[in-house]
């Protein structure tokens, strides 16, 4: 019985160990809705939306080997015309990046530290 509670203990602690963070800035002037896409099929299921004012932070975690996570933004008043479809690279156990206007089109990029 001790050799099982260790065993599950060592999982825990492994599994939280290796546990990182999504994080991403707000770098536009504008209130957006952000929604990770939590199926490939086609019917795209979402996840749930963090709404994202201008300057702020949102972090989620990321579990396992997460190597990318797939994205959708939208603008908070206009929610059914999407300004970003993407996956975004994810190196390593924190992944920071900047949401930010490029050449008129919304776009996610990897965040200088």
């Amino acid at each position: 019985m001790r050799f099982f509670l260790a065993m599950v203990i060592a999982c825990a602690t492994h599994s939280l160990a290796s546990a990182g963070w999504l994080a991403l800035h707000n770098d536009t002037n504008q209130v957006l809705v952000v929604q990770e896409v939590q199926s490939q099929d086609p019917t795209k299921r979402l996840g749930q939306p963090q709404r994202l004012y201008p300057g702020e932070w949102s972090r989620s975690a990321l579990h396992g080997a997460t190597t990318s996570k797939s994205l959708v933004i939208f603008q908070a008043d206009h929610p059914q015309h999407p300004l970003y479809q993407g996956t975004v690279a994810i190196h390593g156990d924190e992944a920071q990046f900047s949401i930010r206007r490029n050449a008129g089109k919304l776009d996610v990029v990897p965040k200088a530290r």
